[in-house]
């Protein structure tokens, strides 16, 4: 029997890229059950952010500005607020409140995601999921 030596290259090539395939790594059933703040996941590039803590000032940043009197240093905080299918990210000293923020604070914003794993995982309602890449 001849085989053609395009089938054996094609079968060849695609038992190649089936074993280097990157499989997804398994996330554990009580990865959000643990209470944590802050839990990077094992899926993509995604982070759970406990949902009680987006309004508390987390992350210490220092500063310096230059004022009329020369330079001043200070310690802000990093702030994160939900809007949306975003959470946004701001640095200041003092707590945004819950009106319109500085835009100049503003320093990112992360895409809110619905993963179907993650939202059959146990606690996941206690989260907000952003994609961090």
């Amino acid at each position: 029997m001849n085989i053609p030596r395009i089938a054996v290259a094609v079968t060849f090539v695609a038992s190649l890229i089936a074993g280097c395939a990157a499989e997804e790594p398994q996330v554990p059933d009580d990865l959000l059950a643990r209470d944590q703040p802050f839990v990077a996941l094992p899926t993509a590039s995604l982070l759970a952010i406990r949902k009680d803590v987006l309004d508390g000032g987390w992350f210490p940043a220092t500063s310096v500005e230059r004022s009329a009197g020369g330079l001043s240093s200070g310690t802000e905080l990093v702030w994160f607020r939900p809007r949306g299918d975003k959470v946004f990210v701001f640095v200041s000293f003092e707590h945004p409140g819950p009106g319109v923020v500085d835009p100049s604070s503003l320093r990112k914003a992360y895409r809110i995601v619905r993963h179907p794993e993650i939202g059959n995982l146990a606690g996941s309602d206690r989260y907000v999921v952003v994609e961090i890449n």
